[in-house]
């Protein structure tokens, strides 16, 4: 019988990308030579540390003691193969709980571990306080950092001006901005004009970031592809217009939580008189929390009207889920008949959403790949009707309005009814959720009595690393 080993070695890389939990990759590494060539470079690409990972602050200065330790292992941060790639390093439970000597060593260990990852790529630092003056200095020894997310919560424990070297950045994300971060945004973002592709500004409520302060800006993001503002209550329409007149070119665009004086009407003629949209693909909006909801919604399908667009998602802030606003039918319909041969995700959250509403997307996208929803009704062969009509479904995630929760808290979906629902789905199913939980949908080649072969589904714990995308879903 043909063993693995006996495999050509050429195949051995495609096998180890379907690896995805660290421990097992580790594994891997210790079964010859040949195995830790391959798997230890995929081992090492992307790290990722969150607050509720088990013993986190003890991986976190085991990682940064074997990256200032081993220069070598620290190099392949980022690297797979002979092809450089895409480094996250997620440092998101850095400690803080330390004595003033553990403090200190970790912090050697960081810097000398940092300045190792020669082809860092990406760097996610957003552990509120823990970000220093020595820190900053080592990741910008490195010539290959291009993405840059920080928690922008400035506590004095490091010089905000030396941000301002942080000049061949492509894509940048600040969390939660004083006002001393906000003041060097126009310098900051003017230093990185040339380059600057994607910009997120993440607030909670935050009155910091103005018009004003966006538009004097502006003219430093003519090269910006993405703009997404959460909870920046003091921008309005004016703020975005002013980025746009200067970028046409916009294909992802995030308006969540911004001010009350908002005028959706002004934007949306504005772009379309001057042909600001015509490129946009991706949407994000929060549904306002008063006012007349149908003159709102006929002014962002004016706002798209002629954009290429292949994502749309939408919510409510806070938590308007409980008193019963629902996503328009005739909105959707109306969005669905001007793009559904090309969206390829339509996302809601915080708005229940009828199987109506779910079937006349499922129906009319034949594009259609991600699906996120809240769902009220329990209809679950219904549900598995409408879902059969996407062929094309990749990822589905079902969230429940809380109210249909229950005291006993037990999940309204089962095991077995979620693998109901994923039996419904078309042949390309890659990942189902219901409210916390997230599956991945396996595939298996069996024989029956007869000889015949079927394929056979199950739904596996979720393996991968990263927070699955609808977790990400910024909601100010």
């Amino acid at each position: 019988m043909a063993r693995l080993l006996d495999l050509p070695v050429e195949v051995l890389p495609l096998i180890l990308t379907h690896i995805l939990k660290s421990h097992h990759l580790t594994l891997i590494c210790l079964v010859s030579h040949t195995f830790l060539y391959y798997a230890r470079p995929l081992l090492y690409k992307r790290i990722f540390i969150y607050a509720w990972h088990r013993q986190g602050k003890t991986k976190v200065i085991q990682l940064f003691t074997t990256l200032a330790r081993k220069p070598e292992l620290a190099a392949l941060v980022g690297v797979l193969g002979s092809r450089l790639r895409a480094l996250a390093s997620q440092m998101r439970d850095f400690p803080k709980a330390l004595s003033v000597e553990e403090q200190d060593r970790l912090m050697d260990l960081c810097i000398t571990g940092l300045k190792n990852c020669i082809n860092l790529r990406s760097c996610t630092w957003t552990r509120d306080g823990s970000l220093t003056t020595p820190l900053l200095r080592a990741l910008l020894s490195s010539s290959t950092l291009q993405e840059f997310s920080l928690n922008g919560h400035y506590e004095g424990h490091y010089d905000p001006t030396l941000l301002l070297q942080f000049s061949r950045l492509q894509k940048l994300t600040i969390i939660m901005p004083s006002s001393d971060i906000i003041s060097l945004l126009p310098a900051w973002l003017g230093a990185c004009s040339e380059t600057l592709k994607s910009l997120s500004l993440i607030c909670k409520a935050s009155p910091r970031l103005t018009d004003e302060i966006l538009s004097s800006a502006a003219e430093s993001l003519s090269s910006l592809q993405r703009l997404h503002l959460a909870g920046c209550t003091k921008i309005t329409h004016k703020g975005i217009l002013a980025v746009m007149r200067v970028n046409p070119s916009l294909v992802s665009l995030g308006l969540e939580g911004l001010s009350p004086t908002f005028d959706m009407e002004e934007l949306s003629g504005h772009c379309t008189s001057h042909d600001l949209t015509s490129l946009l693909r991706s949407l994000t909006l929060t549904m306002p929390s008063s006012g007349n909801i149908d003159k709102w919604f006929n002014q962002v399908l004016s706002l798209v009207k002629e954009s290429p667009l292949e994502e749309f998602q939408i919510y409510t802030v806070g938590g308007d889920l409980v008193t019963g606003r629902a996503l328009s039918e005739d909105f959707v319909a109306r969005i669905v008949g001007a793009h559904s041969h090309r969206l390829r995700k339509f996302a809601v959250q915080r708005l229940r959403t009828s199987m109506q509403v779910i079937g006349m997307i499922c129906q009319n996208c034949p594009m259609l790949e991600q699906l996120y929803v809240v769902l009220e009704d329990r209809n679950w062969g219904a549900l598995g009707q409408c879902l059969s009509t996407a062929s094309n479904l990749r990822m589905l995630h079902i969230n429940f309005p809380p109210d249909t929760l229950g005291e006993d808290e037990r999940p309204i979906l089962s095991e077995s009814e979620m693998l109901f629902i994923a039996q419904h789905c078309g042949p390309r199913l890659v990942q189902f959720g219901a409210s916390t939980r997230v599956r991945l949908v396996e595939r298996t080649a069996f024989r029956d009595g007869d000889g015949e072969i079927h394929t056979g589904m199950k739904l596996v714990p979720y393996e991968s690393p990263e927070i699955p995308e609808q977790f990400l879903v910024q909601q100010a």
